[in-house]
């Protein structure tokens, strides 16, 4: 019987070919000739307890590149750079519709080595947030890359830039990391897949703001 996916494992799907794609320093966001599309991503079935939530046809997930404010805009002089064909492949995932208004992704890279972070922004619907959605959703994150990437091998917690962020592992050395935030437009959720000595997903998640 095939598995059911949810939102957050088709978004780390996206991620992980956005992240092989910048470590061979092409041009494109995502491999040509085998790049991930909205139309091949996995689709989710019937939602868990901890991915439901409300819905009534709801308007489509937009691209937002006012979300990126809360990340830094650089790391160590490598900047954050806005990804919205990523973001195309995985907006238009059923289960994100349903969750998530607006969304943003955006991608650093250091071309001396092999450290890389993507970093995906979603805002939330009204209603949708709480304790079970937000541990299903990094659930769900974690094992859509490290699918790919290894297994899942640990999870943490740890304060970072004075928020509880918390911490997956895979084999390979692939770590995540998810953090929520409460604005005034609503709830968001970053969630970051990153891979490399400099760290660069957990220095991201140091320079959150507000």
């Amino acid at each position: 019987m095939r598995r059911a996916t949810t939102p957050a494992m088709a978004i780390a799907t996206v991620a992980f070919a956005l992240a092989a794609a910048g470590c061979r320093d092409e041009p494109s966001p995502v491999p040509s000739g085998g790049s991930p599309t909205a139309s091949s991503l996995p689709t989710p079935t019937a939602a868990s307890a901890a991915t439901a939530s409300p819905s009534s046809s709801p308007a489509g997930v937009v691209w937002d590149d006012g979300l990126l404010a809360v990340l830094p805009s650089d790391i160590a002089g490598l900047p954050l750079v806005p990804e919205p064909d990523a973001f195309a492949a995985s907006a238009s995932d059923p289960g994100l519709l349903r969750d998530a208004s607006a969304g943003a992704v955006a991608f650093i890279v250091d071309p001396a080595g092999e450290d890389y972070a993507v970093a995906f922004v979603y805002e939330l619907r009204p209603g949708v947030f709480d304790d079970a959605w937000y541990r299903g959703w990094r659930d769900s994150f974690d094992e859509g890359v490290c699918d790919q990437a290894g297994a899942v091998t640990g999870k943490a917690e740890a304060e970072l830039g004075g928020r509880t962020v918390h911490i997956g592992s895979c084999t390979g050395g692939v770590f995540t990391y998810h953090a929520t935030l409460t604005t005034e437009g609503g709830d968001l959720v970053v969630s970051v897949q990153s891979l490399g000595d400099g760290r660069l997903g957990q220095r991201l998640m140091e320079g959150l703001r507000p």
